[in-house]
């Protein structure tokens, strides 16, 4: 079973923000979307055993953990 120290940090530019999100594990993709106001880390327990069996994507939305945040704030539009 993949560990924490199996998990791939990287970035990406999408339309202008920069996403951070951390995969992990082989096959077809499962994303793992975080709510208010967590980030990926709330998934890190859980995408070990995942990751057996799916690609484990779970991504910091705009503003939240290492993705990108809005110079204007943090309202929902802006977000």
């Amino acid at each position: 079973m993949p560990t924490e120290a199996d998990f791939r940090h990287d970035k990406i530019d999408v339309n202008g923000v920069r996403l951070h999100y951390v995969t992990v594990g082989s096959g077809p993709p499962l994303v793992l979307l975080h709510g208010f106001p967590q980030t990926w880390y709330q998934w890190r327990r859980i995408m070990p055993a995942l990751a057996e069996n799916f690609t484990v994507i779970a991504p910091d939305y705009r503003g939240a953990g290492l993705s990108s945040r809005p110079v204007s704030g943090y309202d929902k539009v802006t977000m």
